[in-house]
């Protein structure tokens, strides 16, 4: 490769690392509900785990939690986070309506974190309520 070349591939290589590689990516890692099948009488524990898989720490930033039709989801801090590291939010409810419900947790809801990817911040779980056994 001749020299110009070379240098142009190394400045392009470095400014798209400095721009684009080196930043946070917080996701939702894992998101679940108990009990396996919540009656409308129990409570129901969701529980999302927010991941920072990026090569930079990321700022304090918001997760949200969506149950079924709720217009306006649960809103819940989320702490700085070094690479690799994860931080639990917990919701209960008791979902009083027999029905399936679709819950999405969406990590850095605010946009308050510059991230590699803005299109891994959500994870969906869909489950069934039923009435309690008589």
């Amino acid at each position: 490769m001749k020299p110009e070349k070379l240098l142009r591939f190394m400045v392009t290589v470095t400014l798209g690392l400095g721009l684009f590689g080196c930043r946070a990516d917080l996701v939702v890692q894992s998101l679940t509900h108990s009990p396996a099948i919540p009656t409308t009488k129990d409570t129901t524990t969701i529980t999302a785990v927010v991941k920072n898989k990026g090569i930079k720490a990321a700022d304090p930033s918001t997760l949200a939690i969506q149950v079924g039709s709720d217009t306006t989801p649960a809103t819940y801090p989320v702490p700085a986070l070094s690479p690799g590291e994860t931080h639990t939010v917990q919701k209960q409810e008791t979902l009083s309506v027999a029905q399936r419900y679709v819950v999405t947790a969406t990590a850095d809801y605010n946009k308050e974190v510059p991230e590699l990817s803005e299109k891994n911040n959500q994870k969906t779980d869909i489950f069934r309520v039923v009435e309690p056994p008589k």
